[in-house]
């Protein structure tokens, strides 16, 4: 079963050509690694509570993969043991709609602006966790292929 709940909202924003080969960056935080060191599929799985099922990750044609780690880490209290990317096109075969939404700066909230901020677009399966999971994977799959494309050192 499929659909957006009532409850949810249309993504803001404007949607990227699904065929783009533009890399997105996702901050992978330490608790998203297997106990054997691989990274788990959690990495590209947003979740109602925090998310509303819309991944945020960074557009690599406005901030690299090194500079998305540095946003990332910028506050007290974010960690990020490295960067996975994606590109919009792989999101597009499977499904997923991606959405460049620019952060404005927002001091009442401490959260810093962030020009390069997208969202791939989880929303058309948030009835249906299995496969929100096999997506998260599959994602996931498309990373490793191409390697971490950023390891602090």
């Amino acid at each position: 079963m499929t659909g957006m709940s009532s409850a949810q909202h249309a993504p803001d924003g404007v949607l990227l050509p699904s065929d783009s080969n533009e890399k997105l960056h996702r901050s992978a935080t330490p608790k998203q690694f297997l106990d054997n060191g691989e990274p788990s599929f959690q990495i590209f799985l947003p979740n109602k509570e925090v998310d509303d099922y819309l991944l945020s990750v960074y557009r690599d044609s406005i901030m690299n993969a090194e500079a998305a780690y540095c946003h990332r880490i910028q506050l007290p209290n974010r960690y990020s043991a490295g960067i996975f990317s994606v590109l919009i096109s792989e999101c597009g075969h499977e499904c997923l709609d991606v959405y460049f939404s620019p952060v404005a700066d927002d001091k009442a909230n401490n959260i810093p602006a962030n020009p390069a901020h997208s969202d791939i677009n989880f929303q058309p399966y948030s009835l249906d966790k299995k496969t929100r999971k096999a997506k998260a994977q599959l994602l996931l799959d498309y990373a490793i292929k191409r390697g971490m494309t950023y390891r602090p050192s």
